[in-house]
């Protein structure tokens, strides 16, 4: 039995149905025991069991069935049946009860599937009364969404020339719903001359292909004020292939446009700008490396010719002269190469394992005098730019070389993993490694973080490789403890 039939309130209906249903059955009992005839009338119990049709609960037709048995014993003990001769009284009495039972069964059954019925048709009012609210939210957050992204929708039936707007349409267009004539060149009269051609054209197409075509387009509306519009939409065909109507959006794009717009200025006027700083840097490196190089052959001079006439303090002094013309020289010569990055925009396919042995080539001297040992998995053909990959994993190998404790001999591994959208590449070192504080800030130009005495470099190199990295659409980073090497890792899209 369910618990929410043990449940059921015990209510005023309830109680006056069962009353009835009892004094039913006493009157059939009653009767049956007093009857003094050979043939029983308990069969007469089927109407109680029917009664019990409208009883609350699924099993209380069990139940009435279970009493109405009981009255049949009963009754067949204390009636006049005893006396008659013969087995007839018994079988009337169990064909009685078959019958009692049969009734049962079938009333059962009955009210679980009525009351399944009733429970399915309950739940189906719920989910309607649900999907209707829903419907009505939806529509509610529908129109709310146009009205905020200035959305209006439309209907044309061809036929008629019959057009129906949503009321964001008529925001849009700034006029009053008085005076819309429902037709469609309504809408015509708010294009703009110069764009009146190419919506007409695109109108027709429409009609010709059965379908809508998207366009965008210049509107005045009522007030004057120009905007920009984008139609598009749908169509709806009969059986026998015949437009019925075009239903579609029109959307106000002004502030997409005008923000656009303000993009495309704002970017030219970046292109002109880096540009004008390219040429900057270039002039300026190239005027600064002449006079650069006569103050150092003139210090180089003076140093060689008049070295016996200089003290102590004039001989330091040419030296620092000459040693801050060196690395003059070579900071103008790494803002030159700088500002040459990204020059070569052609991508081309890469072999990496062969870069990787060209860059071993080239820098064979630095290798053998440091001892270094440079491992390197299965690197990778990936498509960039080819002479800015170069530099960015010679920057790396060079670094990793330089920046070693002077008894420690470098070993550089180099690898890749392949990602679903990218490549990532690490290449790591057994150096003095980097304070993590310092992890950004070692790829802003000209920012050392050791002494000059050192290490030698300009503090441009991390540099170039996050330019370069950035120019490929990547990133770059750094996995470092001080004192325990460092692998710089970056990335270059598939």
């Amino acid at each position: 039995m369910s618990k929410d039939n043990l449940l059921r309130p015990i209510t005023l209906t309830n109680v006056i149905l069962v009353f009835l249903a009892a004094f039913i059955a006493g009157i059939i009992f009653i009767v049956d025991i007093n009857v003094p005839v050979g043939v029983s009338i308990s069969s007469i119990y089927c109407i109680v069991i029917l009664y019990s049709w409208l009883f609350p609960g699924n099993f209380s037709s069990i139940y009435a069935g279970i009493v109405c048995s009981a009255l049949v014993i009963i009754g067949y003990f204390l009636s006049s049946d005893l006396n008659i001769p013969g087995h007839l009284p018994l079988a009337n009495r169990i064909i009685s009860i078959i019958v009692i039972w049969v009734c049962t069964t079938l009333i059962t059954v009955a009210k679980k599937s009525f009351d399944g019925l009733e429970k399915l048709n309950i739940n189906l009012e719920r989910q309607v009364a649900r999907r209707t609210e829903d419907l009505k939210q939806g529509k509610a957050l529908l129109k709310e969404a146009q009205s905020l992204a200035k959305i209006g929708s439309w209907t044309w039936y061809p036929s008629t020339n019959k057009v129906i707007w949503s009321d964001e349409m008529f925001s849009i267009l700034g006029l009053d719903k008085s005076k819309h004539t429902g037709k469609v060149e309504d809408l015509f009269a708010f294009i703009h001359p110069d764009d009146k051609e190419k919506v007409k054209k695109a109108s027709e197409k429409a009609i010709e292909e059965k379908k809508a075509i998207p366009i965008e387009y210049r509107i005045f509306d009522a007030e004057g004020v120009l905007k920009y519009i984008r139609g598009d939409g749908s169509q709806e065909i009969d059986d026998n292939g015949n437009l019925v109507r075009l239903y579609g959006t029109l959307q106000d794009i002004t502030e997409r446009v005008k923000k656009d717009q303000e993009l495309k200025d704002y970017s030219k006027q970046l292109e002109t700008k880096n540009k004008e700083l390219e040429q900057f840097v270039y002039i300026a490196s190239h005027d600064l490396q002449e006079p650069l190089r006569t103050i150092s052959s003139f210090t180089e001079l003076i140093s060689e010719k008049y070295n016996k006439l200089l003290d102590d303090v004039g001989t330091k002094s040419m030296g620092y002269i000459i040693d801050a013309s060196k690395r003059m020289s070579l900071l103008i010569k790494g803002l030159l190469d700088y500002s040459r990055i990204g020059r070569n925009m052609d991508k081309v396919e890469v072999n990496c394992d062969e870069m990787i042995k060209a860059i071993e080539s080239d820098m064979i001297v630095a290798i053998n005098e440091s001892n270094a040992t440079l491992q390197k998995d299965s690197l990778p053909t990936v498509k960039g730019y080819e002479i800015e990959l170069r530099l960015l994993l010679q920057n790396l190998i060079s670094n990793a070389i330089k920046f070693r404790d002077k008894d420690t001999n470098p070993v550089i591994k180099i690898t890749s993993r392949e990602e679903p959208s990218h490549w990532t590449f690490s290449v790591s070192d057994n150096g003095i490694g980097i304070d993590s504080k310092h992890k950004e800030r070692i790829f802003i130009i000209f920012q050392r973080l050791n002494s000059k005495k050192e290490y030698a470099g300009t503090g441009i190199g991390l540099a170039h490789c996050k330019k370069i990295v950035d120019l490929h659409g990547g990133e770059i980073w750094v996995d470092s403890k001080e004192g325990n090497g460092s692998t710089f890792y970056f990335t270059i899209p598939k």
